[in-house]
């Protein structure tokens, strides 16, 4: 499969979350991992609300770019 990481991103806002993107696009289509796994993962490691809130957004523009064949 491939998918257009940069075209994800920038629907995303943001040209530092291409591995949020990649990660949401593997999670779906592995299934190995929730995504609350990842969202607490970020808060463990101290990231602020809004960090979150922009990276949570960018896995999920990964996942449904993952739902696409």
């Amino acid at each position: 499969y491939v998918w257009s990481l940069e075209k994800v991103e920038r629907a995303v806002g943001s040209g530092r979350s291409a591995n949020l993107v990649a990660l949401g696009a593997y999670l779906e289509r592995t299934r190995i991992l929730p995504p609350a796994a990842v969202e607490a993962a970020l808060r463990a490691h101290g990231f602020k609300d809004e960090t979150i809130a922009m990276n949570m957004k960018a896995l999920e523009a990964g996942r449904e770019a993952g739902r696409r064949p």
